[in-house]
């Protein structure tokens, strides 16, 4: 439940990109790459990689013209990513303080002193992320669907967002919230 999202080739490397929350989320979202990247790591990649992750709110979807069209992120939090996995080290693992916290309670790590970087007026606190100390397997999501109940306030919003389109028109809904809110249900819903 890791999505690899794209990847880039240059002359003196390339990069991957790995998104967990988007376009789905379980959660858990934070843990689940984490250990994704903490395994490639462990797994003896032929080549060094350098890796940042972070987490927070993104700009998601397609863009680009009809004919050449891609999804993406886009957005401080991606920028912070790019920032941390180009100050790890070969086969290190950066990781932004609130992804930390929200993730990492099954590995090990170690705290960097605070460090400043392009696009941000405060230092960024981060960790390396060492070896996996232990933990339960992380469990599959469920399918089971239960009863939806309450949201009618975001049901009626949604709906009278709905009339336009049906006519021709464009409209934009922007749902926000913590992992596991009920956000994709609220669209299934839809």
């Amino acid at each position: 439940n890791v999505t690899f999202l794209e990847s880039d080739v240059d002359r003196d490397g390339g990069r991957i990109i790995l998104v967990a929350g988007a376009p789905q989320t379980f959660g858990d979202d934070e843990e689940r790459l984490l250990r994704t990247v903490r395994a490639a790591v462990d797994s003896g990649l032929p080549l060094p990689v350098h890796i940042g992750a972070s987490r927070g709110r993104v700009f998601t979807g397609q863009v680009g013209a009809p004919f050449r069209r891609t999804y993406t992120v886009l957005g401080d939090t991606a920028a912070l990513a790019a920032r941390l996995m180009a100050r790890a080290g070969e086969d290190e693992i950066y990781v932004a303080e609130e992804a930390f916290n929200r993730g990492a309670s099954s590995f090990a790590a170690t705290e960097l002193e605070p460090f400043m970087v392009k696009g941000k007026s405060e230092p960024v606190q981060a960790f390396v992320l060492g070896e996996l100390t232990g933990g339960t397997q992380l469990a599959a999501p469920t399918s089971q669907k239960l009863p939806f109940v309450d949201r009618e306030r975001e049901r009626a919003v949604l709906g009278a967002s709905v009339a336009p389109v049906r006519m021709g028109f464009g409209t934009l809904v922007e749902l926000i919230g913590e992992p596991g809110i009920g956000k994709s249900r609220l669209a299934d819903e839809l």
